[in-house]
């Protein structure tokens, strides 16, 4: 059971996820939710579908070499307009038709084949930077075919990603 914790811990005073979906659930006319809690997040996602996640959602707990407690799930459909992930693994990109903002710094792809569904036609901005993914540069040619469905796409950004050369040559 992940714990949430307030900046300022006084004694011991913490909630639960769970005990915040439960109470969340209580709320019948709840439409968003802006947290910044990757576990909170999953949770939300999971359990709240319905909820849309407000703003730009951005974790805090962001270290790098990646501890092993900072692993998140994205769910298919998610009520997300905004994402940026640092420091996390991640086990795929799933398709998210509301996203109009990717942003990944040090993210481990766990997935042999994390961009196999990876769908955003209304992405506006991507930006990759020093994620670790797979080794193959063909895993990555979904991600290529995703971007290019997403017409609205103004701004990418890839950095120190290691596929790109392999893949434009495996492509001529």
């Amino acid at each position: 059971m992940e714990k949430v914790n307030r900046r300022r811990q006084r004694g011991c005073d913490s909630l639960s996820v769970p005990g915040m979906i439960d109470a969340l659930q209580q709320c019948e006319n709840l439409m968003g939710v802006e947290t910044s809690n990757i576990f909170l997040l999953e949770a939300v996602l999971t359990y709240l579908p319905y909820v849309e996640v407000m703003g730009t959602f951005k974790n805090r707990d962001a270290t790098f070499p990646i501890p092993p407690q900072n692993s998140i799930s994205l769910v298919h459909g998610a009520r997300l307009t905004s994402l940026h992930l640092s420091g996390v693994e991640l086990r795929d990109l799933p398709p998210m038709y509301f996203l109009k903002q990717l942003h990944l710094k040090w993210v481990r792809f766990t997935d042999p084949n994390p961009f196999r569904d990876f769908e955003m036609p209304r992405l506006r901005s991507f930006i990759m930077n020093n994620c670790a993914g797979p080794q193959s540069a063909l895993k990555y040619l979904p991600l290529m075919t995703g971007l290019a469905t997403a017409t609205g796409l103004k701004r990418l950004e890839l950095v120190r990603v290691p596929f790109l050369g392999e893949l434009v040559l495996c492509l001529l």
